[in-house]
C-alpha cells in the first residue's frame, strides 16, 4: 500500500499559504507595501489583540481599489503587475506576484476590505473566504482610499497560532521594527502605528526635496521612528552615484580614491 498521499486543497492551501505569510508582521508587510502602491499620502496601522491576531487593520487614502478587480483580489496568482515573467523586469511596484492577499485569507477568520476610488459614488465592502472567493459584497460609506482588516490570523493553523500567542512581545516587536524600516525611507506619507488603541510610532510625511540638501524629512523620520537621542547622533554622509541610462541596471558608486572625505558634518 503507497504511504504518498496528495493532500486535500484546504490542506495545500494552508501549508502554502503559511510559507507565504510566517508571522503577523508579514501581514502588516504585505498590507504597508499595498497601500504605498496606491500612492497613498496618509498610512494608519491598527493592531488588537494578544500577538496582534485578533485584528490587523490599514487603513490609507490611496488610489482604492476598482470594483471590477474586488472578484480577484483575494484569488492566488492574480495580478494586474505581471501578464508574463518577462514583465518582471518592468516591475515598478512593491507587491506583484498576487500571493499575499490570497494568502492572508486562507490563514484568517475573517478578511474585509473596504475600498472607494475617485470614480465611485459610494464605497463597497467586501468580505472574503478562505478561498478568497467573495462571499459578501455591499456599499458603504468611505472617502477615496481603502482599508483592509483581517481578523483572527492561524486560527486555521493551531500551532502557529500557540507559538505567536506564547511570544506576543516578540510578535508585537517585529510589526514595530516593520513599521520602522518602511517608515524610515517613505518621504511624504505618513505613516501611524498603533497597538490597543495606543499610537506607537508616526511620522510626520515631510516629502523629500529633489536636488537638495535638505535633509530634515530623513531626521525627522529617525526622530519619530527611534528617538531624538538617535537622531542627534546621525552624521550627513556623501555617498555620488553614476546613474546609468539603463533603467534596468542598479547604479554603482564611484571608484573610492575619487570621492573626497564623505563626512560633511556631524549634524543634520
Amino acid at each position: 500500500m503507497s504511504m504518498v498521499a496528495v493532500l486535500g486543497q484546504n490542506e495545500q492551501r494552508r501549508v502554502y499559504s503559511g510559507q507565504v505569510i510566517l508571522d503577523p508582521a508579514a501581514v502588516v508587510k504585505e498590507l504597508l507595501e499595498n497601500s504605498l502602491d496606491s500612492c497613498a499620502k496618509r498610512i494608519e496601522i491598527r493592531v488588537r489583540g494578544t500577538a496582534a491576531l485578533r485584528s490587523i487593520s490599514v487603513v490609507d487614502n490611496g488610489s482604492g481599489i476598482a470594483r471590477d478587480d474586488l472578484g480577484l483580489l483575494c484569488t492566488a496568482h492574480a495580478t494586474s503587475k505581471l501578464a508574463d515573467l518577462d514583465d518582471i523586469t518592468r516591475v515598478r511596484t512593491m507587491g506583484f506576484r498576487g500571493e499575499a492577499l490570497a494568502a492572508i485569507a486562507a490563514l484568517s477568520e475573517r478578511l474585509v476590505v473596504v475600498t472607494k476610488t475617485d470614480k465611485d459614488e459610494t464605497g463597497t465592502a467586501v468580505e472574503y473566504s478562505e478561498t478568497g472567493a467573495v462571499e459578501k459584497q455591499s456599499p458603504t460609506p468611505r472617502t477615496v482610499g481603502t482599508t483592509a482588516t483581517v481578523e483572527n490570523l492561524f486560527c486555521r493553523l493551531p500551532v502557529r497560532k500557540k507559538e505567536a500567542e506564547s511570544n506576543s512581545k516578540r510578535e508585537v516587536n517585529r510589526i514595530v521594527a516593520t513599521v520602522q524600516t518602511y517608515g524610515l525611507i517613505c518621504f511624504g506619507v505618513k505613516i501611524s502605528l498603533a497597538v490597543e488603541s495606543t499610537t506607537l510610532l508616526q511620522t510626520p510625511g515631510r516629502p523629500l526635496k529633489d536636488n537638495s540638501s535638505d535633509d530634515r524629512g530623513l531626521y525627522e523620520n529617525v526622530v519619530a521612528l527611534f528617538g531624538s537621542k538617535q537622531g542627534s547622533a546621525l552624521a550627513t554622509v556623501a555617498v555620488p552615484l553614476l546613474l546609468s541610462d539603463d533603467e534596468n541596471q542598479l547604479p554603482r558608486t564611484e571608484d573610492p580614491e575619487d570621492v573626497a572625505d564623505p563626512i560633511q558634518n556631524s549634524e543634520l
